[in-house]
């Protein structure tokens, strides 16, 4: 499976001092390599659900969740 240009997008975030929290979109559209050459392109749909931290060197996410969202054309061995 080869990832395309992943995108994310809709950036909530929530600031609380030198802490936050995050929910990012994320549209990730992947490539399958198929047999004779051919491929098979199918999309994925997920939040990230982040906690930042501020530190001396910036913001850093201290925990990240990844939360699915939708799915479109995924092979069926994949059961998402």
């Amino acid at each position: 499976v080869t990832a395309q240009p992943l995108r994310v997008e809709d950036v909530q975030v929530q600031l609380q001092g030198d802490k936050a929290t995050g929910r990012v979109m994320c549209f990730n559209p992947m490539e399958m390599a198929l047999p004779e050459s051919k491929t098979h392109t199918f999309f994925l749909g997920l939040w990230y659900v982040d906690e930042y931290r501020r530190t001396d060197k910036g913001w850093r996410i201290s925990r990240r969740e990844e939360v699915k969202s939708w799915v479109f054309n995924t092979p069926d061995f994949m059961n998402f």
